[in-house]
């Protein structure tokens, strides 16, 4: 991921998880994605790892325990594989609402002010 940062300046992050499960005679492949989150170059990682390692596991945890214990009869036979997506976050869109990150929040060294979508004009 630090290679990335350091390439595209900022970027996504989700994990997709799959996972071949069974059911009597039948075999499915089930894939689970966690949300996006983004990184930018000026990010601790060790502190984001930290800070995002719940909002990654928990949600793929919690969904494979939902599928396999709602009386479905589905269990989980192998984990096909967990992929890290690490993709081009790309800041520049339409609309004023720009979530500004946490460092430059607190210095209170920006100001936007605007009640319609025209804050660039």
């Amino acid at each position: 991921m630090q290679d990335a940062v350091e390439r595209y300046v900022s970027v996504k992050v989700n994990t997709a998880f799959n996972g071949e499960f069974a059911m009597k005679d039948k075999r499915a492949n089930k894939s689970i994605v966690t949300k996006n989150s983004e990184i930018y170059r000026y990010t601790d990682l060790s502190e984001w790892y930290e800070q995002h390692y719940p909002s990654i596991i928990q949600p793929i945890l919690v969904s494979l325990k939902e599928f396999q214990e709602h009386d479905s009869g589905w269990t989980l036979l192998r984990i096909s594989n967990l992929t890290i997506n690490v993709n081009k976050l790309n800041l520049l869109r339409a609309g004023c609402h720009i979530e500004v990150p946490r460092e430059l929040a607190t210095k209170r060294a920006l100001i936007i002010r605007t009640t319609d979508n025209a804050c660039f004009a």
